[in-house]
């Protein structure tokens, strides 16, 4: 399947954004296995500022021990 832009549909992937001051979660999400894959600079504004986040992620086989395609 081709989502354009996108590229191909990953279907063994899960993302998410975190707000960068927010180090309690991003603790949580680093035990249960996401990694940060980038730093998105001033990517949402709140209280009258721009915050930095980070996308983290984690692969269906880093969670199971077994991908989709197998």
């Amino acid at each position: 399947m081709n989502w354009g832009y996108y590229g191909q549909l990953i279907r063994d992937k899960v993302h998410l954004v975190v707000a960068k001051e927010n180090k309690k979660a991003i603790h949580i999400y680093e035990k249960i296995g996401f990694h940060i894959e980038g730093e998105m600079k001033e990517h949402f504004y709140l209280n009258g500022s721009y915050h930095d986040a980070y996308m983290m992620a984690i692969f269906q086989d880093e969670w199971t021990g077994k991908s989709l395609n197998q």
